[in-house]
């Protein structure tokens, strides 16, 4: 009798304990997810009257998921439209909670907040320690890990560049009065490297290579870069440095380039991005005559306004690679000429100087070389300030952010004229412009030359035209008779 009694009080201080950290996990929710998006609740082994109790209490809308032996297969649409940008996870061990997370990487390219519940089973820091390893070898960055130690609920983290570590998993208690449960993590790196990979790409990215080894970066993207690395107190590993052009490509069935390395997680950021780049299609067609020796003028075609009537005029159509996505499934598709990055300023000196073709590069670009080309008035699309970043980079979002304040802060604009004005001082590069001369005596003195020669071939011509005229009327008076 002693021991049933035993066994009913240890389930109803389980049961009560197990309903408090429901409760507050239900307030954490509550308190970091917002409501307007769809928070996803997870379990695998968990008991369904856990999950029950927290749907009860939760007030965001949710979606429940149930691992099961279906759930890594013929869900694809599923994860794309659920995406797991807020979840919840019940949880047993870290083996569950790395499936979840190997699965669901698939799909998510964009961080997520996860708060780990621990219900069935004491937490233990050693135990808490799983869970953070294998939030940070995922890219987890937001997580809290809660449960029960000693019947007092704890809240645990971790800061992967604090104490002096880099990629430092160890578990931190959170202050059971904090309201900040996701605390910024990657606002400073403490010396920690940033993976880059780069593409020579002026004037984004200038690279300075010696043995094959990037020693030095420049252009607007490049410098944007190092801005960035020494605002978060990191260092630059540069994995690639690639001065060909090459955006991606496949060398022995494997897919390579800067693009691929951040797909595969061998670089954190690439340059260049395309910083505030609106794109245009650009096209010249000119013509020049010379009229008389001193006398010049330039004739033109009328403009060419729209893509359009460009197709009609020009004897071809390219650009970068990266653009070809604009004309999917359109007859231009099969016409665009795919162009290397680095062939890009030889095309447009060609363009400029009246080669017909029709190109799709950045404005910047034509901005830079300052070529003499005609700008279609129709754009073909624009893009935000950005930077890529790998898939679910933890860091991504604190990236974002200090772009977003460099961009209200004019910083953007001014490392472009800083590179305009650095340009123009090396180079010695002349903006020419129209400009009107008045004639000179020579020239003048050869209009009217001329035109006193054409008053004398005018008369003669004239003369002899009456004279043919009455030749023709003898003529046709005799033939007559």
């Amino acid at each position: 009798m002693i021991i049933f009694m035993f066994v009913i009080v240890s389930s109803l201080i389980e049961l009560s304990e197990t309903l408090k950290l429901i409760k507050k996990a239900v307030s954490i929710a509550n308190n970091v997810y917002q409501k307007k998006y769809l928070t996803s609740v997870v379990w695998k082994h968990c008991d369904d009257i856990v999950v029950t109790n927290f749907l009860q209490l939760y007030e965001g809308s949710v979606v429940t998921v149930e691992i099961n032996k279906d759930f890594d297969s013929n869900k694809i649409d599923f994860h794309k439209n659920v995406l797991y940008q807020q979840t919840v996870f019940f949880a047993v061990d870290a083996a569950e909670f790395e499936y979840f997370l190997k699965v669901i990487n698939r799909i998510i390219v964009v961080p997520i907040k996860v708060i780990i519940v621990i219900a069935n089973r004491e937490l233990s820091t050693d135990f808490a320690a799983e869970f953070t390893k294998t939030a940070w070898d995922n890219d987890v960055g937001s997580i809290v890990v809660m449960g029960n130690i000693n019947e007092t609920i704890e809240l645990i983290t971790y800061f992967p560049y604090d104490n002096g570590g880099c990629g430092n998993y160890t578990p931190v208690h959170l202050n059971s009065g904090t309201t900040k449960y996701f605390k910024p993590k990657f606002r400073n790196f403490n010396g920690c490297p940033i993976r880059a990979s780069l593409l020579e790409f002026i004037p984004y990215v200038k690279l300075k290579i010696e043995n094959d080894t990037a020693v030095a970066i420049g252009g607007l993207d490049g410098n944007l870069l190092k801005l960035i690395i020494e605002v978060l107190n990191s260092t630059m590993d540069i994995m690639s440095a690639n001065s060909h052009g090459v955006i991606s490509t496949c060398v022995n069935g494997t897919r390579v380039g800067t693009f691929n390395d951040l797909v595969y997680n061998i670089a954190d950021i690439m340059a260049p991005s395309f910083i505030i780049v609106p794109i245009s299609l650009i096209v010249r067609i000119s013509y020049q005559g010379k009229l008389i020796d001193g006398l010049r003028n330039t004739i033109l075609e009328p403009p060419t306004k729209t893509l359009a009537e460009a197709i009609e005029v020009v004897d071809g159509i390219g650009g970068m690679p990266t653009f070809i996505e604009l004309y999917k499934n359109t007859s231009i598709e099969h016409k665009y000429n795919q162009i290397k990055l680095r062939e890009l300023p030889n095309y447009m000196k060609e363009v400029g100087a009246g080669r017909r073709y029709l190109l799709a590069v950045d404005m910047v670009q034509v901005k830079y070389y300052r070529h003499k080309l005609q700008i279609l008035e129709e754009r073909v699309t624009s893009v935000p300030a950005c930077i890529h970043m790998r898939p679910r980079w933890p860091a991504a979002p604190e990236i974002s952010h200090l772009i977003g304040r460099m961009v209200d802060s004019g910083l953007i604009v001014k490392i472009w004229k800083d590179i305009t004005n650095e340009w123009l001082l090396l180079h010695g590069l002349e903006h020419t412009t129209n400009t009107v001369k008045p004639l000179d005596i020579k020239t003048l003195s050869s209009c009217f030359y001329g035109l006193i020669i054409m008053y004398f071939v005018s008369g003669f011509v004239f003369c002899l035209e009456i004279i043919l005229k009455r030749y023709k009327s003898k003529h046709r008076e005799v033939m007559e008779k």
